[in-house]
């Protein structure tokens, strides 16, 4: 018969912190300053809000995904030919960054129908490395055949970035049908500028 041994005040509470410390150290988001974050309403918002295109970037947000079909517009930034952004597209969750050449890259991940994820994409420029996190552990990444961006930048200035929507001059990458379908946001999109998550190799 097995035995169940009651864990003292002391001894629960030291369980308690060592369990707290393991779950930190597997979250590679911890220590993670957010910038700025948007609503979750389809909009366009002023370019004037991403002024470090040169510099490392992450953007994170929470998605339901609720079909295999699941497709549209997560986040995206830039121009027909040079921007960044976290797409659905047939069911396949995209990550982006940089122009639609070897300056560029595009990794894929296809998440599991039913769940609440949180995503991200991380991005370097100085070197054209991306990476796509998913609940907070790396799922892939990539680094552009060129080995950098174009001027330095993952997405072209000037123009102002799409929340669950295109901005009107999006990345080729970017399905024609930005609508969102068998996915959906449910919290504000957060950015973390000047940062990426522990471990991502810049």
């Amino acid at each position: 018969m097995a035995v169940f041994k009651t864990l003292t005040g002391r001894e629960q509470a030291t369980f308690y912190h060592a369990r707290q410390r393991r779950l930190s150290l597997n979250n590679v988001f911890e220590g993670l300053f957010r910038n700025l974050f948007l609503p979750l309403t389809p909009a366009v918002h002023a370019s004037a809000l991403w002024p470090t295109r040169d510099n490392l970037y992450t953007v994170m947000a929470e998605i339901d995904v609720t079909g295999s079909s699941a497709a549209g517009v997560i986040f995206e930034i830039g121009s027909t030919a040079h921007g960044a952004g976290l797409i659905m597209s047939a069911g396949v969750l995209h990550a982006f960054a940089g122009n639609n050449s070897t300056d560029g890259v595009d990794v894929t991940f296809t998440p599991l129908v039913g769940r609440r994820l949180w995503v991200a994409i991380a991005m370097s420029p100085g070197n054209g490395k991306i990476a796509l996190y998913i609940d907070g552990k790396l799922k892939v990444r990539g680094v552009s055949s060129s080995g950098n961006f174009t001027s330095g930048l993952w997405a072209v200035g000037g123009v102002g970035a799409g929340i669950g929507q295109v901005d009107g001059t999006h990345n080729s990458r970017v399905p024609s049908v930005d609508t969102l379908s068998n996915v959906s946001m449910v919290s504000p999109v957060s950015f973390f500028s000047g940062q990426v998550p522990r471990g991502f190799i810049n």
